[in-house]
């Protein structure tokens, strides 16, 4: 399914602080998407491709026109990583792990994680 061009990945899980006051997360809700990067580049070595599905195609699916691309006027919402590292590092143990190989995020402009 992951091979298909118009699968796009995601995650059911609900959203907890890494912290875990609020409660434990699925452990997939702290991975998803960057296990699905890191076998898209091990399939593939597209990064292009990948990163596309985990941001314009969902962003096109749900017609989020300001969203899911760099430009002009779009949101300001980018998360940098390293494609040598990017992968889901949680588990049922420790389902709160940051994924690996994410450098910063941006929510609006903002940093909102720095490695």
């Amino acid at each position: 399914i992951v091979s298909l061009d118009y699968c796009r990945p995601g995650s059911d899980a609900n959203a907890f602080p890494a912290d875990e006051s609020l409660g434990r997360a699925h452990w997939r809700a702290f991975g998803a998407i960057a296990r699905f990067i890191r076998m898209r580049l091990d399939s593939t070595g597209d990064i292009a491709a990948a990163v596309r599905r985990a941001t314009g195609l969902p962003a096109e699916t749900f017609q989020l026109a300001d969203a899911g691309r760099l430009a002009s006027g779009n949101r300001a919402d980018l998360v940098a990583f390293d494609p040598d590292e990017i992968d889901g590092a949680s588990d049922a143990q420790s389902p709160h792990r940051p994924a690996k190989g994410i450098l910063f995020t941006l929510k609006n402009g903002d940093f909102v994680y720095r490695a």
